[in-house]
């Protein structure tokens, strides 16, 4: 049988919230906001009429709090159910 399967390219803009605390014990929390940037890619294969997996990649940019550039990475696993 064949296995049905989609593949996409991600790009965004928006803006991501931090929040920093000094390494000092009773030390206080920063909180800001700043724009940020992202791109990834993923692939979802259909197994059947009725179930889905999905595999994606997410690789994130943003100020840093001591200056040049955050870019934390996600990848994430998921499923899917379909109802009729």
């Amino acid at each position: 049988s064949l296995v049905h399967f989609d593949w996409h390219l991600a790009l965004g803009a928006g803006a991501i919230g931090t929040e920093v605390a000094t390494r000092e014990e009773g030390g206080q929390a920063k909180s800001k906001t700043d724009v940020a940037a992202n791109f990834g890619s993923g692939i979802r294969m259909y197994l059947n009429d009725w179930f889905a997996l999905r595999l994606e990649y997410r690789h994130f940019f943003y100020a840093a709090e001591q200056g040049g550039v955050s870019y934390p990475v996600e990848i994430s696993l998921g499923a899917s159910l379909f109802t009729k």
